[in-house]
C-alpha cells in the first residue's frame, strides 16, 4: 500500500513539472502575447477628437479608412451632419441615427465633397432623418455604395447618388424623391414609400433595379426611363407605376393613372392591375408580350406609336370608366396584335375587345370573349377574319380572330 502511494506521488509530480513549463525561460525582453486596441478595434471612430468638423458640417472625413458611430449624431443647424472629402472612405453608422434639425436650417446628413472625393464611399448599418438631404454625391467623382440604410424625412430628396449601388436600403417620406439616380447606378432589394415626389428616379438612364418595391408615393412609382427593371413592384404611387423603361420583366404594378407606360422598351412577363387611365401604354416601337393586364379604367393596353407588338397578352374586365374603351387599342400603323386574350370588356355596353383606329397594323389569331363589342379594325389593316366559336373547329385560317 505504501509502495503504491509512493508511486502515484511521484507520477503526480512528474505531470505537474512537466505542465509548468521549464524552469528556465528563453533569453530576451519579456513581451505580450496580447492584441492592442488598435488591433481589437481597427476602424476610426467618428468623434470631434478624431475627424473634427468645419464651419460647415459637425464631422469631417478627409483620410481613407474605416470609419464608425459611437453613438447618435444630433444636428446642428446649417451643418452637415458628415462631410466626406477624401478617397476609399467606409463609414458604418453601427445601428446609430443622424438626426437632423429638419426644416429650413436642416442640412445634409451626409455630404460627399465631389470635387474632393474619388474612389468610393461606402455608407451602412444606420437611419438618417430629419435632414436637408439623406447622402447627397451630387457631382460624379467616384462611386458610393449605400447598404442597410433606412432614410426618412428629409426636406429634400433621401438620396442623390451618382455611380455606385444600393442594397436593402429604405427610403421613406421624404419630401422629393425616395432614392434619385444620377449617373450608372444599381439597386436591389431597396423600397421607397411615401415620399411627396417619385420613388425612384433616374436621370441619365442607366440603371438597374430588381427586387425594389415603391408604394404610396405622390409622383411616380419609378420615374426610371429607359433603365432595366426586373421582379420590382409599384403599388399605389399618385401617377405612373413604371414609367418608360428600356426593358420590364417579372414585375407587378397596381393602381395611380397609368401602371405601365412603355416608350420603345420590353416588357415581358408583367402585371399591371387598376389604374384610373390606360392599364398599359406603348409608343415607339415597344413590345408588349406574356402580360396581364386587369381592371384599368380605360384601354387595357394601348399602342400610340408606330410599330409596337402586342402579343400573347391577357387583357381582363377594363374600361370599368364611362366612355367607350377596348382591351387592345390601336391608334397607330405598323403594329402587331398577335395570339392574345380580351376578355369581360361588357361595362357600360359601349366596350370593344380589340379596337384597331390607325391603318397598316396587322391583327392576326387573337380571342375575344365576352364583350360587346369583339372586333372593330378599320378599313386600311391587314386582319384575320373574324370568326364565332361554332366555326373555331372547321376554320383553315391559321390567322382567324375568334370571338364567343
Amino acid at each position: 500500500m505504501q509502495r503504491t502511494l509512493a508511486t502515484l506521488i511521484l507520477s503526480a509530480t512528474a505531470c505537474a513539472a512537466a505542465a509548468a513549463g521549464p524552469l528556465n525561460p528563453p533569453s530576451g525582453a519579456v513581451g505580450s502575447t496580447g492584441k492592442t486596441l488598435t488591433e481589437l478595434e481597427p476602424r476610426i471612430a467618428i468623434s470631434a477628437i478624431n475627424t473634427p468638423g468645419d464651419a460647415d458640417s459637425q464631422f469631417r472625413i478627409t483620410a481613407a479608412g474605416s470609419y464608425y458611430l459611437t453613438g447618435n449624431i444630433v444636428g446642428v443647424a446649417n451643418k452637415k451632419a458628415i462631410e466626406i472629402q477624401g478617397s476609399n472612405i467606409s463609414i458604418d453608422l453601427n445601428g446609430f441615427t443622424i438626426q437632423g434639425t429638419g426644416g429650413a436650417t436642416a442640412g445634409d446628413g451626409i455630404n460627399i465633397d465631389t470635387v474632393a472625393t474619388s474612389g468610393t464611399v461606402v455608407v451602412r448599418n444606420g437611419s438618417i432623418t430629419q435632414c436637408r438631404t439623406g447622402v447627397n454625391m451630387p457631382l460624379n467623382y467616384g462611386s458610393i455604395k449605400l447598404d442597410d440604410l433606412t432614410v426618412s424625412f428629409c426636406t429634400s430628396s433621401g438620396a442623390i447618388v451618382n455611380n455606385g449601388s444600393a442594397r436593402s436600403c429604405h427610403f421613406r417620406s421624404n419630401t422629393f424623391t425616395g432614392l434619385l439616380m444620377t449617373s450608372v447606378f444599381s439597386a436591389e432589394n431597396c423600397t421607397s414609400s411615401s415620399n411627396t415626389g417619385s420613388g425612384f428616379s433616374a436621370t441619365q438612364g442607366l440603371c438597374m433595379l430588381r427586387g425594389c418595391t415603391a408604394s404610396g408615393n405622390g409622383a411616380d412609382g419609378f420615374d426610371t426611363p429607359f433603365c432595366v427593371i426586373n421582379e420590382c413592384q409599384a403599388i399605389s404611387n399618385a401617377q405612373i407605376g413604371f414609367d418608360r423603361p428600356s426593358l420590364i420583366t417579372n414585375s407587378y404594378a397596381l393602381g395611380g393613372i397609368t401602371p405601365l407606360a412603355m416608350s420603345g422598351g420590353v416588357a415581358t412577363g408583367c402585371t399591371a392591375e387598376g389604374g384610373s387611365a390606360d392599364g398599359i401604354t406603348a409608343t415607339a416601337r415597344s413590345r408588349i408580350s406574356n402580360c396581364r393586364v386587369f381592371g384599368a379604367g380605360q384601354n387595357g393596353i394601348r399602342a400610340t406609336g408606330a410599330g409596337c407588338t402586342i402579343k400573347d397578352c391577357t387583357v381582363n374586365s377594363c374600361g370599368t370608366s364611362s366612355g367607350a374603351f377596348a382591351g387592345i387599342k390601336v391608334d397607330s400603323t405598323d403594329c402587331l396584335v398577335s395570339d392574345n386574350h380580351v376578355s369581360q370588356m361588357t361595362t357600360g355596353g359601349d366596350d370593344v375587345g380589340i379596337w384597331v383606329v390607325g391603318i397598316g397594323n396587322m391583327i392576326v389569331r387573337n380571342a375575344v370573349t365576352t364583350a360587346n363589342d369583339w372586333y372593330n379594325i378599320a378599313a386600311g389593316n391587314a386582319a384575320g377574319p373574324e370568326i364565332g366559336s361554332a366555326a373555331v373547329a372547321t376554320t383553315t385560317n391559321p390567322m382567324a380572330n375568334i370571338g364567343f
